[in-house]
C-alpha cells in the first residue's frame, strides 16, 4: 500500500528507553508487526514494543508503556501507552521519544483490546478508532485530541485512504470526503451487500492504495456504490474474507456460506488463485510485504515469512514471541 507521511507537530525530547534484553523465560503474544529494508522487525506484544535484527531469533523491548495501537507513517512509528503517553520513534523503533499527552477522554484504556479492523491511519495522518463498537474517535493532531464522529452510530470497521475514510456500521456502510468531517450513508445498489450491511452483518472492511475496497468476500472499484463477488479462486461453497492487503498481497479467511463459520486461510498475491494456509486468525492476522517479495504474516499468535509468494512458510516464533 501507498506509504503515508507524518506531520511532526512539536518538539521532542529523548526517555531512557534504551533496548533493554528480556529474560528468555519471557513469552509474550503479539499484534502488530513491521520490517524494515534491512530485515529489522518492530512489534507490539503485550504491553511494549519489541524489535529484532535476526529476523526473530532474539528480541529486546525497546518501549515498555506501550501496548495500544502502534502505527506507521512513512518512516516514523507512533504508539499510546496505557497511561495515555504518546511516543515517537524515528529509527525503526531503536529509540523512543515522548510527543505529548492523549486528552483525558475516557475510552483511552479501551484501546489496548482493539483489532486492525477498528483502527486506521490515512497518509495525510488523520487517526480513525472505532471503540467498543459504539463510537468513531478520530483525531488530526497525532493523538494528542480526539472528536466523535456525531454521524456514526455503530462502528464496526473502518478503512481510510487520503482523506477518504469509510465506516461500518449495523444500519450500512458511511463514507466520508473530507478527512471525517461529514459522513452520509453509501447507498447500495447490489443487492446483497445492501442486505448484509444493513444486517449487520459486515464486521470488517479493506482499502488499497488504490482506494479498492474489500468487504465480506466482494470488492468495490466506486466507492461502495457497487459490489461484485471476489472469490480469489477459492472454492465456491466459500465466502472470502479480506482480513489485510499489503501491495496486492490479500490475507483472506474463507467461511462456509451456510454454515457461517470459518473454515481455512488463503494468501492471494497480485489477484491470482488462493493458496491455502496451515495457520490462520480471523480478527488480528497482519501483513507486512518487502519490496523483494518476501512476505510476513503476524497470525495464531506466531509470525510465519514466505519467500515463495506464500507456497511454503518458515515460522520464526513457536507459540508467541521467546526472548
Amino acid at each position: 500500500m501507498k506509504k503515508i507521511s507524518l506531520i511532526i507537530l512539536s518538539l521532542f525530547f529523548m526517555l531512557n528507553t534504551s533496548a533493554t534484553p528480556v529474560p528468555a523465560s519471557t513469552e509474550i503474544e503479539f499484534r502488530n508487526l513491521f520490517v524494515g529494508s534491512n530485515g529489522e522487525l518492530l512489534v507490539l506484544a503485550g504491553f511494549g514494543v519489541y524489535r529484532s535484527t535476526d529476523d526473530g531469533l532474539k528480541w529486546k523491548v525497546v518501549l515498555k508503556d506501550a501496548g495500544t495501537v502502534l502505527l506507521k507513517q512513512k518512516s516514523d512509528f507512533l504508539t499510546i501507552g496505557l497511561s495515555g503517553s504518546i511516543y515517537r520513534s524515528k529509527d525503526f523503533g531503536l529509540t523512543w521519544m515522548h510527543d505529548g499527552q492523549v486528552a483525558d477522554v475516557p475510552w483511552v484504556e479501551q484501546m489496548f483490546h482493539v483489532s486492525s479492523a477498528y483502527t486506521s491511519i490515512d497518509e495525510n495522518g488523520i487517526y480513525y478508532i472505532c471503540v467498543d463498537n459504539r463510537s468513531l474517535q478520530i483525531s488530526s493532531d497525532v493523538g494528542k485530541s480526539w472528536r466523535q464522529a456525531q454521524e456514526i452510530r455503530q462502528c464496526n470497521a473502518v478503512a481510510a485512504n487520503k482523506n477518504v475514510a469509510y465506516v461500518v456500521a449495523n444500519d450500512g456502510l458511511y463514507k466520508s470526503l473530507d478527512a471525517g468531517m461529514q459522513w452520509t450513508q453509501v447507498p447500495q445498489v447490489n443487492g446483497e451487500m445492501q442486505s448484509l450491511f444493513s444486517r449487520g452483518k459486515v464486521h470488517d472492511i479493506k482499502i488499497d492504495s488504490q482506494g479498492e475496497l474489500y468487504a465480506f468476500g466482494h470488492e468495490s472499484s466506486d466507492g461502495g456504490l457497487n459490489w461484485y463477488r471476489q472469490d480469489f479462486g477459492l472454492p465456491q461453497d466459500v465466502l472470502a474474507n479480506v482480513v489485510d492487503v499489503k501491495n496486492r498481497v490479500v490475507y483472506i479467511t474463507a467461511a462456509n456460506n451456510s454454515l457461517n463459520r470459518e473454515l481455512n486461510s488463503y494468501i492471494s498475491v497480485n489477484g491470482n488463485s488462493a493458496k491455502k494456509l496451515d495457520f490462520h486468525h480471523t480478527r488480528n492476522a497482519n501483513l507486512s510485504v518487502k519490496e523483494n517479495g518476501e512476505i510476513y504474516i503476524i497470525t495464531d499468535g506466531n509470525i510465519y515469512k514466505s519467500i515463495d509468494e506464500g507456497s511454503s512458510w518458515r515460522r520464526l516464533t513457536k507459540f508467541g514471541i521467546k526472548f
